[in-house]
């Protein structure tokens, strides 16, 4: 990864946290994503754990950080 993939890739996760604490609130921290539990909708019973992370799976995967074995 070059130089400007890193600025590129440090600016997203900087917009991402600064998203994070416009809906959530200053004081909310989540450096590594938010977690949850999916609600009813749909005819679905819902409660199925959820993650919002701050980087793309596509990006973790050419990270190194997400793979299959």
């Amino acid at each position: 990864m070059g130089e400007a993939e890193c600025i590129r890739l440090t600016e997203a996760y900087e917009n991402y946290l600064r998203k994070l604490r416009e809906k959530i609130g200053a004081d909310f921290s989540a450096p590594y994503g938010v977690t949850g539990t999916v609600a009813s909708a749909f005819g679905s019973d819902g409660g199925a754990d959820q993650w919002t992370m701050p980087l793309s799976a596509a990006l973790m995967e050419k990270l190194g950080i997400l793979y299959t074995k």
